[in-house]
Formats: C-alpha cells, structure tokens, sequence
C-alpha cells in the first residue's frame, strides 16, 4: 500500500502545506489501510488520532503557553477542584465549557459566549469547566452562571493511570494503527508511543467520565470541539446521551475534525463523535454535506455571540479604526506587514490599530516590544476588555489570516480583509465572491483604509454565515 496520493509531498516544496492537501491525503490514507477497524473498548480510536497527524503534517506552528505548572503544581491544583464532586446532582443536560469562552462581560458578571444563554432556559444542568486559559480563571468567581466543577481532576487522574497502566489491547491497537502510519508517511509519521499515549488517555478518560455521567441523569451532552474531548463524548454515548456539538469556530470542507467520507458510515455506531451539529448558518452547512457522512445531524441554529451583537447595534470609534485578530500562526510577519503600513500612514492620518490576540496566547511581549514606539497600536490578550467582538463590531475594518472572525465580521456587518500567510486559502473563498478584501502588500492596505467610508457589508451576506434567533432554534432541536 505504498501508491497514496503524491499530492501532499509534491505541493509542500515551500515547507507548507494546506488543508484541502492534507485532508484529501489522510481522507485517502484511512480508507486505503481501512484505520477506522482499530477499537480500544468497543470504540473506534481512529478519530483520537486523526486531527493530531493533520495538525503534524500542515506544520502549524502555534506559540506554547508560558509558564505551564508542573506536574506537581497540576496534581495539588486537579485536588483543589476535586470538591466539585460534592456538587454533582440529577441534570438532563450537562454542559462541557472553557474558561476562555466566558469572554462577554454583561452587567458585571461574565457570559459564557457558546451556552449560558441557552442555558438560563433550560430546567436543570450541570456545568464541567476545561481550565484552557489561566488568563480567564479569575473571571469564574464572576460568572453569570458558574461551573459546578473543573474537569483537571479527572483529566490529570487519566494521566497518572495511563503512566501506571496500559492495558494490553490498547497497546495492540496502537503498535497497529503505528505500522500503518510509518508504511504511508515514514519519519513524518505520530511515533508509536505518542499514539499509544493518546490511546491510553482515552481509555482511562472515558472511564472516569463515564463514571461521573453515570450519577447524573444526563440526557444531552452540550459540547464543543467535539473531535478534541473523545473521551466525554464515548462516556456520555455510554451513559446513553445525545452528544451534541456547538460549532465553535472556523469550519470548512478540509477540517479535519468532520471530513469523514461514505468510508466510516459502516462505522458511526461506534465513532466518539456527536450525534448533532449545530451550526452558525446554512454555509457552514453546505460545507459538509457533500461528505455524505453527517446527514441530518447538521443543523442550521445560528449563534448567541452574533445574536447579542446584532441586538446591542454598537457604534462605530469616532477615529478611524483597524482590529488585528491573530491566531498563533505567522506573527512575525503580521508584525512585519503590520510595521510596513504603519510607516507608509505615519504623520498622513488619525489612525487607531487593535491587536487582539488569541485566547491561546499567553504572552504578548512579541507585539509589545514591536510597537512599543507606535502610541496609536494598543494589543490586547483576549481576556482583556473591549471584547473580541466588540472591537470588532465598532471597528471600520478587521484583518485577520483564516479566522471565524472574517465571517464573524460580516455577521455584524464590519468589513474584513484578509493576510496572505499560512492557512489564508482557507477563507480565500470570500474574496473571490466578493465578501472580503486581500491585502496582498502593505500599500493594498493603504488604499483598503484610504477608502473605509465605502466598504460596507450587505445585510443578507451576514446572514447566509449566522442564521438569526439562535435562541429559539437550539430550544426547538432540543425539544423544548
């Protein structure tokens, strides 16, 4: 089985590779070596796997977190959370959150941005905290509602287990899949003892959260990222639950996470992956029902964030205003780009700039020290105030490189422009229909701000990527 596809290797002469490139090379490698046959407990653990060579193989590069606690400091920290347990009580719906998305401040208490509007009108649930971003701990003691518990107890016990014990099967099944990888990829193939790793945690994770699920009387998992948390959703699939995924983010026909072909429909059953997908819009839609894999569990319900924007109709900056969205990747060059343009505006106009970075940023001494000569440049980590979307809401342009905040933007209306960087083929789509700008040098951007007054967003555009009244349609599908 040595024929897969040369596509991959012969477009990454320049070190990169895209999307579309890599999903259609694994869509090819997992039907060929047929790799969804591999169980660990019923369960097929191919998915658990498949998100981590794509990331591998489009080299993306993300900043590390700094300062992450040792082990030590995360065992007394998941013991510190263990009390959450003791708020463990009968709920239909449990809801699986992120620190980072409590990112909306509402009359002095913070909003989880993807459930706690949805959730004020539910009858009984239950919240599980992921601890993603130590940033926006502190914003939990101010929370609209807050999380019954932390998930770090469970997740570092699974930990522990898995460097205690792997059970026999699981180490089988990933020396397996392992053989497989090395004969289709060679040195660029997850080296054995990372799958096993990764295997092994799911094990021990879904019998931990299994365990929890089972003294709930859990009907619907809320999620999202579904296709990082395998674990959670094989535990509440056991514990005879609907799982269903909120789309968090960006979301296109090569995203790895949901690209599954007609190949895995024999396998579904036993696939840790949710039973529905509520999307932004029809467009994110569109994107994966040509797979054939998902059929009605794509639902088109809308979003909360967009809802709350579109009803607050906030006020453009007097001064003529740009937001910088970044997402880890490429950031010496948006400095570079970014450096270029200020020098061809200076002393020719009152310009403000934003750059907002991304929740996974813990450190913003890069964009900081770049600037720091720059008094009309203000970065911001995502925890701080304004928020994401409303810098973006009352900005004149927001700029990105492929990021759900280019469609986010057009949902309210803002303009958006686009960086030619690593992984910007993605939303290339909206320039060629129209819906975005793409700033392919400085000067492009020059003129883009030179002409701000005339760029305006029609509102059905808007619309096609951020269906209106999520509210109602999530209590439809839920049978409320």
């Amino acid at each position: 089985m040595t024929d897969l596809p040369q596509r991959l290797y012969l477009s990454a002469t320049d070190g990169s590779r895209t999307g579309e490139d890599v999903d259609v090379f694994i869509r090819d490698l997992e039907t060929r070596y047929d790799l969804l046959q591999y169980e660990v407990d019923g369960w097929c653990v191919w998915p658990t796997l498949r998100f981590m060579l794509a990331l591998q193989l489009q080299r993306l590069h993300t900043t590390p977190e700094k300062g992450q606690p040792n082990q030590f400091r995360q065992v007394l920290s998941a013991l510190r959370h263990v009390r959450g347990l003791l708020r463990l009580r009968r709920s239909t719906y449990v809801a699986v959150v992120h620190a980072s998305n409590r990112s909306e401040k509402v009359d002095g208490r913070y909003k989880d941005i993807f459930f706690d509007d949805l959730l004020i009108g539910l009858p009984d649930y239950f919240k599980i905290e992921h601890m993603d971003n130590r940033t926006f701990a502190a914003r939990g003691k101010q929370a609209m509602i807050r999380s019954d518990m932390i998930s770090s107890p469970f997740l570092v016990l699974a930990k522990l287990l898995a460097r205690i014990y792997s059970p026999p099967d699981v180490i089988l099944t990933g020396q397996k899949i392992s053989r497989c990888l090395r004969e289709a990829l060679g040195d660029e193939s997850l080296s054995e003892i990372s799958i096993i790793r990764q295997l092994t945690s799911f094990y021990w994770s879904k019998m931990l959260f299994r365990w929890l699920f089972q003294r709930t009387s859990l009907r619907y998992l809320l999620i999202v990222t579904a296709y990082c948390d395998w674990a959670l959703v094989a535990a509440a699939k056991e514990s005879r639950a609907n799982v269903i995924e909120f789309q968090h983010g960006f979301l296109d026909r090569y995203h790895t996470g949901y690209t599954w072909s007609t190949y895995a429909l024999p396998y579904r059953a036993k696939m840790p992956i949710p039973d529905r997908i509520f999307l932004y819009g029809d467009y994110w839609k569109s994107q994966l029902e040509p797979y054939g894999f998902w059929g009605d569990a794509l639902r088109s319900v809308g979003s909360l964030r967009i809802d709350q924007y579109r009803s607050a109709c906030l006020e453009k900056y007097t001064c003529p205003t740009i937001v910088i969205t970044n997402q880890c990747v490429d950031d010496e060059k948006i400095i570079a780009f970014l450096a270029a343009f200020l020098a061809l505006v200076r002393g020719t106009m009152n310009l403000h700039v934003y750059i907002k970075l991304h929740p996974a940023e813990h450190n913003k001494d890069l964009f900081t020290i770049a600037f720091a000569n720059e008094n009309n440049v203000c970065v911001l980590f995502s925890a701080e105030e304004p928020s994401t979307f409303e810098l973006i809401a009352r900005s004149h342009l927001h700029i990105s490189i492929s990021s759900t905040c280019h469609y986010e933007a057009l949902g309210l209306r803002t303009p958006t422009a686009i960086l030619p960087f690593t992984t910007h083929e993605a939303v290339l789509h909206l320039y060629h229909e129209g819906h975005a700008i793409l700033l392919d040098s400085p000067q492009a951007l020059v003129q883009a701000v030179h002409h701000l007054a005339t760029l305006v967003v029609p509102e059905h555009i808007g619309n096609s990527y951020f269906r209106s009244g999520a509210v109602a349609h999530m209590r439809r599908e839920l049978g409320l």
